[in-house]
C-alpha cells in the first residue's frame, strides 16, 4: 500500500513539473532506454543475455526492465523505482516482479543498475544494492559497478526533455 501512494504520489509529482509546449507531448526530468545484447561476462553478472529498460524520473506508469539470458532463456523483469541521470551515466534500482532465474525471488529481490550512452560504446551493469538508502545516485553510491558493453543502444536525458507520447 506505501509502495502505490509513493508511486501516486511520484505520478502527480511529475504531472505538476510537465510543462506546457503546444503541439509536443514532453516530459521533463531524467530519462534512461536501452536495449540490446549485455555481455556480462563478469563473475557476479547474471551471465551474457539481451536487456531493454526504460525508467523516467516523474512517470513510472510505462517503466520497465527485462533480462534474458543467452544460454537458457531464463530471466526476470522488473519495475524501476528510481532512476538518476548525470551527464552520460544512469543508475536505477529495480524491484523485480517475476523471475524464473534460481536465487531471484519476485517482490523479494531489489537490484541495482547502471547505464553509460558512450555513443558507439555503450556500458551496462547489474549489482545487488548495498543498502537501503536512496541519494542522488538512486541510492547506489555503494555499489561497486564493472560494466561491460552492451552492444545495442543506451538513450539518456539529464533531467531535460525527452519525448514520448501518453
Amino acid at each position: 500500500m506505501s509502495r502505490m501512494l509513493t508511486t501516486l504520489a511520484t505520478l502527480a509529482a511529475g504531472l505538476l513539473l510537465l510543462p506546457a509546449v503546444a503541439g509536443a507531448q514532453t516530459r521533463t526530468g531524467d530519462y534512461a532506454s536501452g536495449s540490446g545484447f549485455w555481455q556480462a561476462d563478469d563473475p557476479d553478472d547474471p551471465g551474457p543475455g539481451s536487456v531493454g529498460f526504460q525508467a523516467t524520473q516523474f512517470i513510472a506508469a510505462d517503466d520497465e526492465f527485462s533480462y534474458r539470458r543467452q544460454g537458457d532463456g531464463r530471466g526476470f523483469h522488473a519495475e524501476p523505482l528510481c532512476v538518476s541521470v548525470q551527464g552520460n551515466e544512469a543508475w536505477m534500482i529495480l524491484a523485480v516482479q517475476s523471475s524464473n532465474l534460481p536465487g531471484v525471488d519476485p517482490f523479494n529481490t531489489v537490484f541495482a543498475a547502471y547505464a553509460a550512452d558512450n555513443g558507439q560504446n555503450d556500458l551496462f551493469d547489474l549489482d545487488p544494492p548495498v543498502g537501503n538508502v536512496f541519494d542522488d545516485r538512486c541510492g547506489t553510491r555503494a555499489v561497486i559497478f564493472d560494466p561491460d558493453p552492451i552492444r545495442g543502444n543506451v538513450n539518456l536525458a539529464d533531467d531535460g526533455l525527452f519525448g514520448s507520447p501518453f
